[in-house]
């Protein structure tokens, strides 16, 4: 952690943290973006837990998977930035999909919109994909959507939802505790 505020992650493979409990922790009133170094493979969830004040993270191409709990109670996170070479994700208006759009992986807490549509190319909401968003208030879900993931949207504070009928399959805790 520099004296900016800026957590780099280095080294190759997954980043290996206990759940909830990064070796980072103790800092996060003072983190205010974070860059993960390429030859990151796998960003884990909960890597980022309640780095409350981070505004931006930088994916590198190496990540092959990364997991929505990587962002979890970042309230503060306006964007995600990510090489444009990753061979298996991109951002489209700074929401995180999978690279071929079918899979909305996560839409971060404080994009400065409060209304979205999902785009007609998505077929699935990743799990935790809004989990515990706090800033979006209207969900547009179109009909090329069948499924919605593991708590896609538990903790959330959208308080509109219009779902599109393609929805086939809707997995548990999907809307808990709304």
């Amino acid at each position: 952690l520099d004296s900016d505020g800026t957590l780099t992650i280095s080294g190759t493979g997954k980043i290996k943290v206990e759940w909830y409990n990064p070796p980072w922790e103790t800092y996060n009133d003072s983190i205010l973006n974070v860059v993960i170094e390429e030859g990151i493979k796998d960003v884990p969830g909960s890597i980022l837990n309640h780095a409350d004040k981070c505004v931006s993270v930088k994916i590198p191409a190496s990540a092959e998977k990364i997991h929505p709990l990587a962002f979890d109670s970042m309230d503060s996170l306006k964007e995600i930035k990510l090489d444009e070479s990753n061979p298996n994700y991109k951002i489209v208006d700074g929401v995180l999909f999978s690279k071929d759009g079918k899979t909305l992986v996560y839409f971060p807490h404080n994009l400065g919109i409060t209304e979205y549509t999902v785009p007609e190319t998505v077929e699935a909401i990743s799990e935790y994909a809004f989990y515990t968003n706090i800033c979006l208030k209207k969900l547009t879900v179109s009909d090329s959507v069948t499924s919605l993931g593991y708590s896609a949207f538990e903790y959330s504070e959208i308080e509109e939802f219009v779902l599109g009928n393609g929805v086939t399959e809707i997995s548990s805790s999907c809307f808990g505790s709304i």
